[in-house]
């Protein structure tokens, strides 16, 4: 018997949806009759596809060789997805997808291909802290042979709908021929602190709001590995409507690393510029 109050429904929406058992929840009241002070709240919910099978096939854009920092590429690939879910009765989900991508650059390259094996849970430790635990395999083609496989292991923190904290252990193992005629080995080990808040209407078609995000990498140190570096990047979005028609953008985007041992590789610099890009 307690007061109708809207923000309290949606909150309760919000609340049921990042349980992870539902791909959908609606709340809705009905009144009893005009003269009757009493409302019923109804929630619908649609549960996850214990079995999900995607395949697609198209143009589409692919990471650089030359890491996160670099412009992506525009390839011809074949993408495909398998998932499980609410396994054990549980919200946990495990996902295989992997693609074979054709790099569209000056001439066409060998295959690219990716595959990565994730188990999701949105609860650990008791608390209602989102984990991710993936394995992963890159092999590049594009300008230099660079195959990256490794271990990631991702704690999400959420504070509503627009405030993310996350924070990730990275142990990879990169086999290249860049920087090195001969085929090098090396290991990276990488603590990734990253937080995003955004105001933004429409992630799709966005017209008006901001979007803000933070990103430190502190890779080797006390985590081991063959590289010692930090790196930071920031990047803030801010969309304006005019006349609601027209959509006016604009970005700035900031980078900085500190090397603390040894060079740093060709792959963990900053780029700008290529074939996706205006200046």
């Amino acid at each position: 018997n307690d007061i109708y109050n809207i923000e309290k429904v949606e909150e309760s929406e919000t609340r049921i949806f990042s349980y992870g058992l539902f791909s959908s929840v609606e709340i809705f009241s009905t009144y009893y009759s005009d003269f009757s002070a009493q409302v019923d709240v109804i929630i619908k919910v649609r549960e996850f596809d214990l079995k999900n099978l995607e395949a697609e096939f198209g143009f589409g854009q692919v990471p650089s060789s030359k890491g996160a920092g670099a412009p992506p590429l525009t390839a011809i690939q074949l993408y495909g997805k398998w998932q499980i879910g609410n396994i054990f009765n549980t919200s946990n989900r495990l996902g295989i997808q992997g693609n074979i991508s054709l790099i569209l650059e000056e001439k066409l390259s060998l295959p690219q291909k990716h595959i990565s094996v994730s188990w999701y849970s949105p609860w650990s430790f008791g608390l209602k802290l989102p984990i991710n635990f993936s394995y992963y395999y890159r092999k590049f083609a594009d300008e230099d042979i660079i195959t990256r496989q490794g271990i990631k292991a991702s704690l999400v923190y959420k504070y509503g709908e627009d405030y993310k904290f996350i924070g990730s252990l990275v142990l990879e193992d990169i086999k290249a021929t860049v920087d090195n005629p001969d085929f090098n080995r090396e290991q990276e080990r990488t603590l990734q602190l990253v937080y995003q808040q955004h105001e933004i209407n429409n992630f799709i078609f966005p017209s008006t709001g901001y979007y803000f995000s933070t990103d430190v990498s502190l890779n080797g140190l006390i985590l081991g590995g063959e590289r010692h570096y930090l790196k930071f990047i920031s990047e803030y979005k801010r969309y304006h409507s005019f006349l609601n028609t027209f959509v006016f953008a604009n970005r700035i985007m900031v980078g900085y690393i500190k090397v603390m041992k040894d060079e740093l590789p060709s792959y963990s610099k900053f780029y700008l510029g290529g074939a996706t890009s205006l200046r």
